[in-house]
């Protein structure tokens, strides 16, 4: 199915700005898609409702949108899609995380985490709301387990992706392009 909207979702202290984000999004909207790169509010102190607010207030057409989302960006997209009534054309997450890894984060931020980490998913809901989900880890994120992208693609089903011993899969790991994701994009999602 031929989409025509991208919405790329940021991650924890992140903007639309960091590398491989910008990167995908001119990629994108170079293929012929209409992206869109929410500023998430207080990105140092990411909150649930604010975060979810704010990726409904961008969606066009569902369907014929892909939704992407890096890290805590990953954890909004899936409860803004627990909460919507909306189908999704695809649904990419990088570094997607149910838990983060004891002792990765401060005494500071582990109290900004605890209501993402606490609060339930309703996986079996959320799967309902895309016939196509990718999950992207790496082998040595800092803070994310791979069996949290296993469990996800236990429970909601679509195609996990190992790319290998990246970190976090972001600017600060020396990641600045998302190849393998824009692959699958124009593979399955971009009619040429």
């Amino acid at each position: 199915m031929a989409v025509k909207y991208a919405i790329i979702i940021h991650g924890w202290s992140g903007s639309p700005e960091e590398k491989p984000i910008a990167w995908l999004a001119r990629e994108l909207e170079a293929s012929g898609l209409s992206v869109t790169v929410p500023r998430m509010p207080h990105p140092n102190k990411p909150t649930i409702n604010d975060w979810v607010e704010t990726i409904a207030k961008n969606v066009v057409d569902s369907e014929k949108t892909i939704i992407i989302g890096h890290s805590i960006g990953c954890q909004a997209v899936l409860r803004y899609l627990q909460s919507s009534k909306k189908k999704f054309s695809g649904v990419f997450l990088v570094a997607p995380w149910l838990k983060i890894k004891p002792g990765a984060l401060n005494d500071e931020e582990t109290k900004i985490a605890l209501p993402w980490q606490n609060t339930p998913l309703d996986l079996s809901n959320i799967k309902k709301k895309s016939d196509s989900f990718y999950f992207f880890y790496s082998t040595n994120d800092p803070f994310v387990s791979v069996d949290d992208s296993l469990t996800l693609k236990n429970k909601i089903g679509g195609e996990l992706h190992n790319l290998g011993e990246k970190g976090h899969i972001s600017e600060d790991d020396g990641i600045f392009e998302w190849p393998e994701m824009l692959e699958l994009i124009e593979k399955n999602f971009i009619l040429r």
